[in-house]
């Protein structure tokens, strides 16, 4: 409550900023890659991960298994003009093929030397119907999982990334005051089924708060799914704050429901979220007003919601690709102009370790839950890996005497998938390549430094030099 009070102050305080006297010296948006890439290489440095440290790779049910034709999402990729309402969109379709290819999948992650693989189950397989089950869709879930495991894989297993059922969607989805009811349900008939296989990292949500952004901010998601974007922002405030809050009271929910289901005497799972995150920065770190929108967008998108679940996680999951730098404009929306960089080109791994310094107050365990790059950025996966990783090693020590110790990394993705926020396949993030007409994958050369580097438990002066 503290915190959101001191949020609601500096959101006032924004309507009587004047123009700051303080000279121009602007954030450098555009950090030297290269320059950090040889001082690393000049350091030579061994930087080994503790003991047990876990190295993974991320998928998503969705991105990677395609359509189910039962969810929210294929309700809105079937509008006939879809692909053609904004340029190189493309349905889903059976995207990798992840739901028929799973084995090939991991023994190629196994191959890598991955130690774990994070994936999502889709609800609305699993729920097609309000409170009918589909246990043979359970059984393919749980097969996938137990291959994973007999292959000497930990499964990391997540309950939700993005879609819902069809039948919950037109219920209100989230908007919905009993929805966590529902999702109460499912994350039970889920964890009654995996007990047995004493899955360790459970996720109730991936990214809780994009479900708040892009269907009642920016209004171009599903249930409020519009192309190009409504002029109008935030376009839904006060559902927004209702679907916050049903967000809140379903993770707990769940949280309650799986240490319910498979606490042991000997044994206890961890049950937290992957959160998106911003490391965010003032255009001009010498004038108030731009100080004042990033604080603001700081707490916004990293804490509200970590605060109001904070006594119902067992880890912290941070997925971070890039940073913001923000400034401020009176005549913009929320007060601040477009982002120099949001989710875009620039990489930027300072971020990573600094993002992680932010989350330590919270004194609890935190895993990287998505950190990758695209095949499209000029920065090679191999440099990104190194540069990125690098970071990660500098907050260990700080981390552990903070009670907030860094348990493991994944790599997104495992394969190439759809991705959400171009709505197509182009990105290319995976370790694994995919043709998504013939559906051959294979490993990518620029992904073998990332064996190299779980087998050496971080990165030595051979990987160094390559």
């Amino acid at each position: 409550m503290k915190r959101i009070l001191i949020v609601c102050l500096f959101l006032i305080s924004l309507f009587f900023i004047f123009k700051s006297s303080q000279p121009e010296t602007l954030l450098n948006t555009k950090p030297a890659v290269e320059e950090k890439r040889e001082a690393n290489r000049e350091l030579n440095q061994e930087l080994i991960f503790p003991k047990g440290f876990i190295w993974g790779a991320a998928t998503s049910a969705y991105q990677t298994e395609g359509t189910a034709g039962l969810t929210d999402w294929d309700n809105w990729q079937a509008k006939t003009n879809w692909e053609s309402e904004r340029k190189g969109r493309k349905k889903v379709g059976q995207a990798a093929n992840f739901y028929e290819n799973y084995g090939q999948d991991i023994r190629l992650a196994k191959e890598l030397g991955i130690e774990s693989i994070r994936v999502s189950i889709e609800w609305a397989r699993i729920e097609p119907e309000p409170g009918k089950f589909d246990r043979k869709e359970m059984t393919h879930y749980k097969t996938m999982i137990s291959y994973m495991q007999r292959l000497g894989l930990k499964p990391f297993v997540n309950l939700n990334h993005f879609t819902v059922p069809k039948w919950f969607a037109s219920l209100g989805g989230w908007e919905n005051d009993l929805s966590h009811l529902c999702f109460a349900k499912y994350a039970a008939f889920v964890a009654e089924n995996l007990k047995d296989q004493k899955i360790k990292y459970w996720m109730t949500f991936n990214e809780p708060t994009i479900l708040i952004g892009h269907p009642y901010l920016s209004g171009d998601w599903p249930p409020n799914a519009n192309w190009p974007k409504p002029k109008k922002y935030p376009y839904d405030i006060e559902a927004a704050i209702k679907v916050y809050r049903n967000l809140v009271k379903a993770h707990r929910a769940a949280y309650v429901t799986i240490h319910k289901i498979c606490d042991e005497k000997k044994f206890k799972p961890l049950v937290g979220i992957s959160h998106f995150t911003r490391y965010v920065e003032p255009h001009n770190p010498n004038k108030f007003e731009d100080q004042v929108v990033a604080t603001s967008l700081k707490l916004f998108d990293n804490h509200y919601f970590i605060n109001a679940v904070e006594n119902h996680l067992d880890y912290i999951g941070l997925n971070y690709y890039t940073r913001s730098v923000v400034k401020f404009s009176f005549w913009s929306s929320l007060f601040f102009s477009k982002f120099v960089s949001f989710n875009g080109p620039e990489v930027y791994p300072e971020g990573l370790a600094n993002l992680v310094r932010e989350f330590l107050i919270y004194e609890k365990p935190i895993i990287i839950t998505e950190n990758g790059v695209s095949d499209k950025q000029k920065i090679g996966r191999q440099e990104f890996l190194k540069l990125h990783i690098a970071e990660l090693h500098k907050v260990l020590r700080e981390a552990q005497e903070k009670n907030a110790p860094i348990l493991g990394y994944f790599y997104w993705a495992l394969t190439d998938t759809w991705e959400w926020e171009e709505q197509n396949f182009e990105s290319r993030m995976g370790l694994i390549e995919v043709n998504f007409q013939t559906f051959e994958r294979k490993i990518k050369s620029s992904s073998w430094i990332y064996r190299d580097i779980i087998e050496s438990n971080g990165l030595t002066k051979e990987i160094w030099k390559k």
